[in-house]
């Protein structure tokens, strides 16, 4: 059986040798300082993962991954840096929908582990004939564009934020819906069918990056845009690892973008509605309950009193999937 293949880009060639060296038992290494030939050998090979550094001198990481998503959207892409660099975060968010971010120096236990996970999706894409194709523009005009009825929760403590979406908002007819706390909206998840989750992560008291980490986990299929004056880079990079975020847009609004997002966000929604298998990309870690307590159904209001906001929001979640499902 051929080896997967790993695509390295950075433009020290000591990182390139150090990958090379950590990869080139369980892989087929392909490595350059070039981003631009990065580019080139993504569309002439079947590249399982490619591993771009951000700070390079002719072209960004983040704009290698953009570009590797549009011509090989089977490859999973890891974006690695040694600094803090909260633009490139974002980038990656919104431009390379990248599937992990990576600190340098970096864990040669933990990275290993991460590029296995990432070849194993990106062969069970190509296996099952999964989203192959090339990025289609996005539409001149979203209020032209055609899309299926689909539920968008908006998740913010400012009252007002409902009302003026709704105003403003004009790309679709969809069913709007607000909520100012995590418990609110767990209330609207339960009742109504919702395909994209619109949420400030700075929710009053309520964490909302972990309520967003622990959806995607037990909901995948739900598509979170982040909304938010809060530009933090540790929590950016959790929703990147943890939440696998569709878009990452601060506030003030600017409503043009988000028109666009939104509903770049429901065709996604739909997309993997059709297709559950494309779920694959955006593995993320499931939340574990306590040795025990599997079924919320047999748990006492005292059992209950002791478990943790997350242990809470992992029931209560995954409880609504198995009704779903069921």
């Amino acid at each position: 059986m051929d080896k997967p293949v790993l695509l390295c880009v950075d433009d020290e060639q000591r990182i390139l040798n150090s990958l090379k060296m950590l990869f080139k038992k369980d892989y087929r290494v392909l490595t350059t300082t070039d981003g631009n030939q990065a580019i080139e050998l993504l569309k002439k090979e079947r590249v399982h993962v490619i591993i771009s550094d951000q700070r390079m001198p002719r072209i960004s990481g983040v704009e290698v991954l953009r570009k590797a998503c549009e011509v090989s959207p089977n490859t999973m892409r890891i974006l690695l840096t040694g600094y803090s660099d909260l633009a490139a975060v974002i980038g990656s968010i919104n431009e390379g929908e990248i599937y992990r971010f990576v600190n340098k120096p970096w864990s040669n236990g933990q990275i290993n582990q991460l590029v296995g996970r990432a070849a194993a999706i990106a062969e069970d894409l190509w296996q099952g004939q999964g989203y192959t194709g090339k990025k289609t523009a996005a539409p001149k005009s979203a209020a032209a564009t055609d899309l299926p009825a689909t539920g968008v929760l908006i998740l913010d403590q400012e009252k007002n934020t409902l009302d003026s979406l709704r105003k403003t908002v004009t790309c679709i007819d969809q069913s709007l819906h607000g909520a100012t706390s995590v418990a609110g909206a767990l209330d609207i998840l339960e009742r109504q069918a919702i395909g994209v989750v619109i949420a400030d992560i700075n929710c009053g008291r309520d964490n909302i990056i972990e309520f967003i980490n622990i959806l995607k986990a037990e909901h995948p299929h739900i598509m979170v845009i982040v909304l938010t004056e809060l530009m933090d880079f540790s929590s950016i990079v959790s929703l990147i690892n943890k939440g696998q975020i569709f878009r990452y847009l601060p506030k003030p609004v600017n409503i043009g973008n988000l028109e666009t997002q939104l509903a770049n966000a429901i065709k996604r929604h739909h997309r993997y509605a059709d297709k559950p298998a494309l779920l694959k990309r955006h593995d993320v870690e499931a939340m574990d309950l306590e040795p025990g307590s599997s079924d919320s159904r047999t748990t006492s209001a005292a059992e209950k009193g002791k478990l943790s906001m997350g242990q809470r929001l992992v029931r209560r979640l995954r409880g609504l999937r198995l009704r779903l499902s069921g």
